[in-house]
């Protein structure tokens, strides 16, 4: 007789899927409309440093066209800003001490880690003390003169997302603007802190303002993204994929997170998969940068410890783009720390796609900062971090320094503090001159067979010729580098200084804040502030034509984009802390351009103004379509949800009558369609398409069975009495369910239970037989000996299933065993 101390707990059964199921078991995207959002909070640390996160939390955000959001969320978000409000009296008062202005104190000063210098100037260092005169600065091409200059006009601007916006939505005051956006096929995008706002094309408001929090409204109640609007905005448009991508940060003072959001379609005023990812070792994630590639979409940031006090070294966040697009719920991100190989790094830009003509097939991307010898490199250069998430196997994810690629030289020095360029009217502004500015762009020039691999950047440089200790003896100018890249080989093909009046700190025109991309015919375009004592902050563009020939100067000039009718007399300094140029994907040859100034003097009264340009040299980009209908093979259904892709990363998603429409390059592809949960891949022979061509590629899919774990019974015991769980050496028999959600029966379905995870002497194997897709489960009892394991320690049970000579994967369930429970006097 045995004694039964054990408690019968056996309705606490788990069930567990394992990761060798062949098939994901993830929702297809016609069936993730789902009430309740998906949460999971998973974070894996590898050896190598590299992590692999899940989402702790994943949503569907309804066509923000219909926002606002719900009471609940104004109740939470209020709540919120209460707790905000007193954290920050706080931090009023101590400001107050310091002696700080009350003008400065009442205005609040976002993100205030964005304008830590991350890269210093070293006594001595580069230059030193002495004089320097930029090589590239005085460069002029024949005939020009600031007379003469053939840069286009804008053909249109607009007021983009601004501070009023920042009211009308009941944000307050925030310094800076952070100004970003970009542009699809009907849209612009405008974004800042802390809204964004949907504009067509001719500059009416198609939707918005919203708090950009408001867009992650498909998340849990609580949820950080949700509740927090911090900032550090970033929206991309995926061209790809005819996508967009919105991020920000949620930073709760315990927990930083990063805020994601991708497009369900190309209407940026509809739905959005939307995922909340947790920063690891609650580093704060400052100064988000995003950038499209076909494998992922990349992030980079300057991470601080959680008080913003220490630089821990610049950070890599990548989203798997395949399963973002498709609406995962699972999507992971693969990160990587800098610091470990490069501690100086910071700063990092991440690339971005620009074109129809995607980069070539297994073409990794790269992350670029700019060295200076003034910041203890050895030489003015660019440096390449070559980075390939894998997100299979995450702790085969590879990051390496490729070599310096030596500029021109430079002079990196500006002098201490932030307020470095004099503006007429106002106080002095901030040049946050020791990074890249955003964006650091990729276009592929060629065609697939002979590529042409272009990246462009810019960042800010001192051209007053003399040591720039002071406002008065700091000019900026605007160093721009087009480099071409053959394999990992990096060269320059061209490179600039951008000022006119070069030369003179104390009255000469201040260049800085810029953003740079070229169109379809490798025409650059580059966008900045320009301010000086005698100068508002106006907005201006100045750009080369010529194409592919390299000019050594911006050839045809400078133009004024807009021009401030006031000044900020903030003395935060704070300007930026970033802007935007992007190309038009109708043409490949209009510019879209966003840039801050102020329409009337006040402290933070910030506008933004959204324009287009365009050269008239530039003809339309070369492209083709792609389309089809995908239907399921047995029955020649449609298939909704289908996810299509063709070589080089394009990507669309099929909708309810299993149609698609995909615009790429003349070249030659594969086209590939397949459906979580239920279907095998279909592939296309190699197409090719000429310029203006349309061509139809139908293509269908097979079901096939996928089995997941469903119900679990404990049938019988062999120690008696029966106390409703396993004992640790007990002789069990467990009837154990499974379910077929995918869109194939089974035809015989054979189950063997494993000698592993605790199960011993396994009885032989079941036959399942037919398992009807979307049917009943199916049950099957199978005995076995539990081990003698400790008392409340899990069994792990593992299933292999063959349906005739189709492996359909191992299923696992996890069955507690008995526990301790208190001591029984028992009296005979």
């Amino acid at each position: 007789m045995r004694l039964k101390i054990y408690v019968s707990l056996f309705t606490a059964l788990v069930v567990i899927f394992s990761a060798s199921i062949q098939v994901s078991a993830q929702k297809p995207v016609d069936s993730l409309a789902v009430k309740a959002p998906f949460i999971s909070p998973k974070t894996t640390a590898y050896p190598n440093g590299i992590y692999k996160m899940e989402p702790q939390a994943f949503g569907i955000t309804g066509p923000v066209r219909d926002l606002p959001t719900s009471v609940e969320d104004a109740k939470a978000k209020a709540d919120a800003y209460l707790t905000k409000q007193k954290l920050a009296e706080i931090r009023k008062k101590q400001l107050r001490e310091k002696g700080v202005p009350e003008e400065e104190i009442q205005k609040e000063e976002i993100n205030r880690q964005n304008a830590k210098i991350i890269k210093k100037v070293l006594p001595n260092a580069g230059a030193g003390q002495g004089n320097f005169i930029d090589p590239l600065v005085n460069r002029r091409p024949a005939g020009f003169s600031p007379e003469n200059m053939l840069m286009p006009t804008p053909i249109l601007t607009f007021n983009g997302a601004s501070q009023t916006d920042n009211a009308a939505v009941g944000v307050g005051a925030v310094l800076p603007p952070d100004v970003n956006g970009d542009v699809g096929p009907n849209h612009y995008l405008s974004s800042v802190n802390l809204v964004y706002k949907i504009f067509n094309k001719n500059g009416t408001v198609a939707a918005g303002p919203f708090r950009t929090s408001d867009l992650f409204s498909g998340l849990p109640a609580g949820d950080p993204c949700r509740i927090n609007n911090d900032g550090d905005p970033v929206v991309v448009y995926d061209q790809l994929a005819d996508r967009w991508h919105i991020s920000q940060f949620a930073l709760t003072g315990t927990t930083n997170c990063q805020c994601v959001a991708v497009s369900q379609t190309g209407d940026p005023t509809g739905a959005y998969y939307v995922w909340r990812y947790d920063y690891p070792n609650n580093a704060l994630n400052d100064y988000p940068k995003v950038g499209v590639w076909p494998d992922a979409y990349h992030m980079t940031f300057n991470q601080f410890n959680n008080a913003g006090t220490a630089f821990l070294g610049a950070g890599i966040l990548s989203q798997d783009r395949p399963k973002a697009l498709i609406g995962d719920p699972l999507t992971s991100v693969v990160y990587t720390n800098i610091v470990t190989i490069d501690p100086n790094a910071g700063g990092l830009l991440p690339t971005d796609v620009d074109g129809y003509m995607p980069p070539p097939v297994g073409m990794a991307a790269v992350m670029a900062e700019y060295r200076a010898n003034e910041f203890g490199d050895p030489l003015d250069a660019i440096r390449y971090y070559r980075w390939v998430p894998n997100f299979v196997t995450p702790a085969s994810s590879t990051i390496t320094v490729l070599p310096d690629v030596a500029l021109a030289a430079f002079d990196a020095r500006n002098p201490a503090g932030r307020g470095d360029i004099e503006q007429f009217g106002g106080a002095n502004l901030d040049g946050i001159a020791d990074r890249m500015m955003h964006l650091f762009k990729y276009r592929n020039l060629g065609t697939q067979a002979a590529p042409i691999n272009s990246f462009l950047g810019n960042f800010s440089v001192n051209v007053s010729g003399v040591n720039p200790t002071t406002a008065a003896t700091y000019q900026t100018g605007i160093r721009w580098f087009e480099m071409r890249r053959t394999a990992d080989a990096f060269s320059v093909f061209d490179q600039g200084t951008h000022n006119l009046t070069p030369g003179n700190g104390a009255s000469g025109l201040n260049n800085w804040m810029g953003s740079i991309a070229q169109d379809n015919k490798g025409n650059i375009a580059l966008g900045f502030s320009q301010s000086s004592t005698t100068q508002r902050a106006d907005i201006k563009i100045a750009g080369r034509t010529g194409g592919m020939v390299a000019a050594g100067t911006l050839n045809d000039g400078e133009a004024l984009f807009f021009a401030a009718a006031g000044s900020q007399t903030s003395t935060s300094n704070r300007w930026g802390d970033y802007s935007a140029m992007n190309v038009d994907p109708v043409d490949g040859c209009t510019f879209w351009y966003t840039q801050e100034y102020y329409a009337t003097t006040s402290a933070a009264g910030w506008s933004t103004r959204v324009g287009s340009f365009i050269y008239p040299s530039c003809t339309p980009e070369e492209k083709a379509t792609i389309t089809g209908t995908i239907t399921i093979c047995s029955s020649g259904l449609p298939v909704n949800g289908a996810s299509v892709n063709a070589t080089g990363g394009y990507n669309r998603v099929t909708g309810v009558p299993g149609t698609y429409t995909m615009t790429v390059a003349p070249g030659t592809y594969t086209v590939s369609a397949s459906k979580a949960g239920g279907f095998n891949t279909a592939s296309s022979a190699p197409v090719t398409l000429i310029n203006g061509q349309t061509l139809v590629v139908n293509l269908c899919l097979t079901g096939i069975p996928t089995l997941v774990p469903s119900t679990i019974t404990l049938v019988s015991e062999s120690c008696t009495p029966a106390n409703g769980v396993i004992d640790p050496g007990e002789t069990v028999t467990v009837s154990f369910a499974v379910q077929n959600t995918g869109a194939a029966n089974t035809v015989n379905d054979v189950g063997t239970l494993q000698a592993s995870g605790g199960v011993t002497s396994p009885g032989g194997s079941q036959n399942y037989g037919v398992v009807v897709a979307g049917g009943a489960a199916v049950s099957r009892n199978f005995t076995f000996t539990a081990s003698a394991l400790q008392c409340g320690a899990n069994i792990t049970a593992t299933i292999a299933h063959m349906d005739g000579a189709t492996n359909l994967g191992n299923i696992i369930y996890t069955l507690p065993t008995g526990v301790i429970g208190a001591a029984t006097t028992i009296s005979y």
